[in-house]
C-alpha cells in the first residue's frame, strides 16, 4: 500500500519492508517494539523542514525513505549544503543527546516517509538499554567524523589556493615584465634615430 505521495506505507518498524543498516533499523526486535511506544511515522512532502538551525532540540529523525538534505547559514546569509541523507540515517541525534539546540536545518529534497523520535523517550530508553546507547554513540561518531572529513578537505583546499598564489603572481610579473624587455627593443632604434637627429640639429654649422 502506498501514501499520498507514491511512498510505500509503514504501519510500524516491526514488519517494515524499507528496513536498512541504518541506527534505528539495525536495533532488535524487542528494542523496536519499546522504540515503537515513542516514534511517530510521518509522510512530508518535497520541501517540508523537519528542523531549523538554532532550534530547541524536540528529538531525532530517522528517514525511511526519500531524501533530506542538511544545510547550515554563514553570517553573510549564505547556505551551504552539507549532506545529503540516506534512508536509514538519524538525523538530530547529538542535539537530542546534549540537549544542544540543531546544528543545522533538516529540508526534504523529495516527498519522504520520516520516523520522529521523542527526545523525552529516548534519553529514558537510551539510560535503561545498553544496545541503544550504544548504537546512538556509534551513530554520533560516524556523524562528527564525517564533519571532521569535510573540514579537513576544506582546510586542505584553501591551504593550496594560498601556496598557489605566489606562483601565479610571479608568473604574471615575469610574463610582463618580458613583454615590457620586448617592447623596450623595439623601441630602441627609434630612439637611437631620434637622437641621431637631434644631435645633427644642435651642431654648430661650421660657416658661422
Amino acid at each position: 500500500m502506498n501514501t499520498l505521495y507514491g511512498l510505500q506505507m509503514v504501519e510500524n518498524c516491526g514488519t517494515c519492508k524499507l528496513r536498512k543498516q541504518g541506527w534505528c533499523c539495525a536495533l532488535s526486535p524487542d528494542l523496536l517494539k519499546s522504540f515503537m511506544t515513542f516514534s511517530h511515522l510521518t509522510t512530508y512532502p518535497g520541501g517540508a523542514v523537519l528542523f531549523v538551525e538554532g532550534q530547541a532540540p524536540r528529538g531525532g529523525f530517522v528517514l525511511c525513505s526519500g531524501k533530506v538534505k542538511l544545510s547550515t547559514t554563514s553570517r553573510e546569509g549564505k547556505v551551504l549544503i552539507l549532506k545529503i541523507v540516506q534512508p536509514g540515517e538519524i538525523m538530530g541525534l547529538s542535539a537530542a543527546i546534549s540537549g544542544e539546540p540543531y546544528e543545522i536545518t533538516a529540508e526534504t529534497v523529495g516527498p519522504c516517509l520520516v520516523n520522529f523520535i521523542e527526545w523525552d523517550g529516548l534519553l529514558r530508553l537510551m539510560e535503561r538499554n545498553g544496545e541503544l546507547g550504544l548504537r546512538s554513540a556509534l551513530a554520533v561518531s560516524r556523524e562528527f567524523q564525517s564533519a571532521y572529513r569535510d573540514i579537513h578537505e576544506l582546510v586542505l583546499a584553501k591551504s593550496s589556493l594560498r601556496a598557489s598564489w605566489p606562483v601565479c603572481c610571479s608568473r604574471g610579473w615575469s610574463a610582463m615584465l618580458i613583454q615590457n624587455k620586448k617592447r623596450a627593443f623595439k623601441r630602441r632604434p627609434r630612439m637611437r634615430k631620434w637622437r641621431n637627429e637631434l644631435a645633427r640639429r644642435e651642431k654648430p654649422s661650421r660657416d658661422c
